[in-house]
C-alpha cells in the first residue's frame, strides 16, 4: 500500500475511541493493546511472527528510520502503532532547556508529520514522553505539545507513561498532557528494588495500577508498560541472566488487568540473550490475544462473586452474554479459595488449563499455587488451550538457535573503555566538555569511533560538528569516521550537555587503521580533558585546552565498565 492510496482520505473520527469505561475502540471494534516499545527490525518475517504469536501494538519511540514503509507494513499484518513524531519525546527528556524555542522553530515541520501519519489506518495515537515527572521535565512544553497534537489531530489519543516514582498529585498535575496515561516497572528480582513502594515483590504492579488510576481519578485509561528483560543482562550484556518466570510474567499482567489496566506494553525485549524468554512473551502474548474481546468487554461494576480469602484479587467481565472472572493470588503462599457467585450453571472452564470445575448451587473451590492466576467462564464454547502459540519458532528440530533479530538485534561491544566524567562530579548541574588529542604519523584508511552517553551530546572531529542520533544510554554507537581523519594532530571534542537525574558520562572507543594495516586504539580514560564551562571555539584544532582538567573514570555503581549493545549508524543516513 503506497501513501498515495490513502492521502486523501478524511481522518475518522471513530476510528480511535475512548469509550467511558476506559476501554479501547478501534474502527468500531474493542481492542485491548499488546505492544512492545522496541521494534525487533523493520522486516516482514519480524512483524509477522510477533503478529502471529499475539502482539497487536508497535512503537516507534527507538525507530531512527520511521517512515510511512513501516506504518504500510504494520497495516498488512493487522498491527496497530504509536508514533513518536519528528523525535519530540527526545527533545523533551534531554533537552528541555531549549525545548521551547526548537518547538516554535519546528511547528511547520511537526504539523506536516502529522499530516502526513494521522489518515494512516496503522495509526493508534502518538507518543508524547517518557517519566516526565521523575526526569523533571517543565509542564509547560509538554502541554504546548499536548494541545498542539489535538489541535492538528483531535482524533487520536496521545500517550504518556510514568517512572514508577512521585506522588499521586505530581503525576495528576502532568497527566493533564495525555489522553492515555501509564506507569513502567520492572520488579524481578525483588532486590533490584525498582518499585518505590513499600512492596517491592511482583504483587507491587497491581498496587501500581490503582496509583495511576488515582492519579487520573479513573477518568483516562492506564496501560501498563512490563518487564520484558532480565535486570543483568541490562547492566552487563554477557551475564546469564535472571529472567522473570513464565509464572511471574502470567501474574504481572493480569494482576495489571484486574486492577485495571486497559492494555500491556513490554519494554527492554532488545537486551533478550536466552531465547526462552521469547517464548514466555509470545505465550503471554498470545493469550491475551485469545480473549481481547472479553478483555476488553464489560466490567462488572457491582461484583456478584464473594471470595472467602483476601489474598484473591479478580475482576468479572461480561462478553457476549457469558460470564468471566480472572482470578489472581496475590500472595507468595499457595492457598485455597472458595468462591460464591449467582451463577446456575452446573460447571466452569478454566481457560488455558484444559480443566473444568463444578459448581455446587453457585459455589467452587479451587487452589491457587503462589502468585497464581486462574480464568473461569461459563463459556463452553471457547477452547482451553494455547494452540496459536509457536513454541518452536525460535529453536529448530536439532536445539540451534535460529539466527534472527530477536536474539541478534545489536552486535555486541567487547571493548575496555571507561566511562568518564567531570571530576567529583555528584549532581548534573551544568554540561561538561570534553577533549581528546592524538597524533597520526600515517594515513588513515579505516576509522570507527563507538560512543554512548548518559545525556544528550553533540561530536566534532577536527573542528566539524559529526551528524548523530542520540540512543539511550546503554545501547553504544558507531561511526565511521574515516573521512574526518588526517595525517599529525587530530581533536575528538564531545559537548555533553547536562541531565536532571543523574551527573553526565560517556564512553568512548576510536579504532583506526593505517595505509600500512597498522592498528590503533583509543579509549575513554583520563587521558580525555574536560571542562564544566563553554568556551568560544572549545572544539577547534587550535583551542588551549592547556588549564582543562583531566576526565575521571566513574566509579559510580550505574557506570561501571560493562559490555554494551551497539548500533551502527551510517553516516549516510543524514544526507
Amino acid at each position: 500500500m503506497h501513501e498515495k492510496e490513502f492521502k486523501n482520505e478524511t481522518v475518522k473520527q471513530d476510528r480511535v475511541k475512548i469509550t467511558k469505561n476506559n476501554n479501547l475502540y478501534v474502527d468500531g471494534k474493542p481492542f485491548f493493546p499488546v505492544g512492545l516499545w522496541k521494534i525487533p527490525g523493520q522486516k516482514e518475517q519480524y512483524l509477522s511472527e510477533l503478529r502471529k504469536n499475539g502482539f497487536n501494538v508497535l512503537m516507534t519511540v527507538y525507530e531512527n528510520n520511521f517512515d510511512i514503509a513501516l506504518l504500510n507494513m504494520a497495516q498488512k499484518y493487522d498491527f496497530k502503532v504509536i508514533i513518536d513524531v519528528h523525535g519530540i519525546w527526545y527533545r523533551l527528556k534531554y533537552m528541555s532547556h531549549d525545548f521551547p524555542l526548537w518547538f516554535e522553530k519546528e511547528k511547520t515541520k511537526i504539523k506536516k508529520e502529522i499530516e502526513k501519519y494521522k489518515k494512516h489506518p496503522a495509526l493508534l495515537g502518538y507518543f508524547i514522553i517518557d517519566e516526565p515527572v521523575w526526569t523533571k521535565v517543565p509542564l509547560e512544553p509538554l502541554l504546548a505539545v499536548y494541545n498542539f497534537f489535538k489541535e492538528n489531530d483531535p482524533f487520536h489519543p496521545v500517550f504518556l507513561n510514568h517512572a514508577p516514582r512521585n506522588t499521586i498529585e505530581e503525576l495528576a498535575e502532568y497527566n493533564n498532557a495525555c489522553d492515555i496515561t501509564g506507569v513502567d516497572i520492572y520488579p524481578v528480582p525483588s532486590e533490584i528494588g525498582h518499585s518505590d513502594l513499600m512492596d517491592k515483590t511482583i504483587s507491587c504492579v497491581g498496587k501500581y495500577v490503582d496509583k495511576m488510576q488515582a492519579s487520573v481519578n479513573n477518568q483516562k485509561p492506564v496501560w501498563m508498560t512490563l518487564q520484558g528483560f532480565s535486570w543483568k543482562h541490562y547492566f552487563d550484556f554477557e551475564d546469564n541472566g535472571d529472567y522473570p518466570t513464565w509464572e511471574q510474567m502470567r501474574f504481572m499482567s493480569y494482576d495489571s488487568i484486574v486492577h485495571g489496566a486497559k492494555g500491556l506494553l513490554f519494554w527492554g525485549t532488545q537486551y533478550i540473550k536466552n531465547p526462552d524468554f521469547w517464548q514466555i512473551l509470545f505465550g503471554i502474548a498470545s493469550e491475551l490475544n485469545k480473549i481481547s474481546d472479553i478483555l476488553s468487554g464489560e466490567t462488572i461494576s457491582q461484583p456478584s462473586l464473594k471470595v472467602n480469602n483476601d489474598g484473591i484479587v479478580f475482576i468479572e467481565k461480561r462478553y457476549d452474554g457469558k460470564h468471566y472472572i480472572i482470578a489472581v493470588n496475590e500472595k507468595n503462599i499457595s492457598l485455597n479459595a472458595e468462591f460464591n457467585t449467582i451463577l446456575h450453571d452446573k460447571q466452569l472452564n478454566v481457560l488455558f488449563e484444559n480443566r473444568s470445575i463444578l459448581l455446587e448451587n453457585g459455589s467452587f473451590v479451587d487452589r491457587f499455587l503462589p502468585y497464581d492466576v486462574h480464568i473461569y467462564t461459563n463459556e463452553k464454547n471457547l477452547s482451553t488451550s494455547l494452540s496459536n502459540f509457536r513454541k518452536d519458532f525460535y529453536i529448530d528440530k536439532k536445539g540451534i538457535i535460529k539466527k534472527t533479530i530477536f536474539l541478534n538485534q545489536f552486535p555486541v561491544y567487547h571493548g575496555e573503555a571507561n566511562w568518564i566524567c567531570y571530576p567529583q562530579s555528584n549532581v548534573s548541574d551544568s554540561d561538561v566538555f570534553f577533549r581528546k588529542t592524538f597524533n597520526l604519523e600515517q594515513e588513515i584508511c579505516s576509522s570507527n569511533l563507538l560512543i554512548a552517553a548518559y545525556g544528550n551530546y553533540s561530536l566534532y572531529i577536527n573542528g566539524k560538528k559529526i551528524p548523530h542520533k542520540n540512543i539511550e544510554w546503554n545501547i553504544i554507537c558507531k561511526y565511521d569516521i574515516t573521512s574526518y581523519m588526517k595525517k599529525g594532530k587530530n581533536i575528538i571534542a564531545i559537548h555533553l550537555m547536562k541531565k536532571n537525574i543523574l551527573p553526565q558520562a560517556l564512553i568512548v572507543e576510536i579504532e583506526l587503521i593505517t595505509s600500512r594495516k597498522k592498528k590503533i586504539k583509543f579509549i575513554s580514560d583520563d587521558s580525555f580533558l574536560v571542562d564544566n564551562k563553554e568556551t568560544p571555539q572549545w572544539y577547534r584544532e587550535d583551542f588551549d585546552d592547556s588549564i582543562w582538567k583531566k576526565a575521571e573514570i566513574s566509579k559510580k555503581k550505574r557506570f561501571v565498565q560493562r559490555i554494551i549493545p551497539y548500533e551502527e549508524i551510517l553516516l549516510s543516513d543524514f544526507f
